[in-house]
């Protein structure tokens, strides 16, 4: 009878043992509510003015570039070539500094020469055009882009937008221009900066 009590409370106090032994289960932290925090906007970027390059051997570098003719060995700076045509309507605007009422209006038109034997013919080119100004302006602008859509832009965002359209941080971008070279470009003003690539400046064909 002894024997048979001292194993029952021995059995008890095991069982015991083990329960404390058990480890508790795992609650979800419950975090403090806040209040949804602002994000501001990303700044834009803002680049110091560089003087680009002007090369004088247009030809020879497209032909370079696009690998025509029987001989060609393409530079180590002609490699990954992002070519961008760019061309500025009411330049004078943009240099004096364009407010809201002022008629502006940038095209862009960017080949990526990596993307050559990737992409169909119909997709190689990205054209943008950009406008800001007075209602009438606007509209005669879209109709005349006729190849895509014109976007209509405030003119504090304009320069920021060109920007980003442009840098491009793994290759070497050359601007195919449409200006006459006595006339003062818009990228000289302090609206609308040169960018920097990665091989240190754009060149214009």
């Amino acid at each position: 009878m002894e024997d048979w009590t001292d194993a029952k409370l021995h059995n008890h106090h095991d069982i015991h043992e083990e329960d404390e032994q058990k480890e508790e289960p795992i609650r979800p932290l419950e975090m403090p509510m806040h209040e949804p925090v602002a994000v501001e906007p990303p700044l834009s970027i803002r680049l110091p003015p560089t003087q680009p390059s002007i090369a004088k051997n247009g030809l020879h570098i497209l032909s370079e570039v696009f690998r025509l003719g029987h001989h060609y060995s393409r530079s180590p700076s002609l490699l990954d070539v992002v070519l961008i045509a760019i061309d500025f309507e009411n330049i004078n605007t943009i240099k004096s500094g364009i407010s809201l009422k002022d008629n502006c209006q940038v095209g862009l038109a960017i080949l990526d020469t990596r993307e050559i034997y990737r992409v169909s013919p119909s997709r190689l080119i990205v054209t943008h055009n950009m406008a800001t100004g007075s209602p009438s302006y606007l509209m005669k602008a879209s109709r005349k882009f006729i190849f895509g859509e014109t976007i209509t832009i405030r003119p504090s965002y304009m320069a920021g937008r060109i920007q980003s359209l442009i840098i491009t941080p793994s290759s070497e971008c050359g601007f195919c221009r449409s200006w006459n070279p006595q006339r003062p470009s818009g990228f000289t003003s302090s609206r609308l900066p040169v960018p920097r690539t990665s091989l240190g400046g754009a060149r214009h064909f």
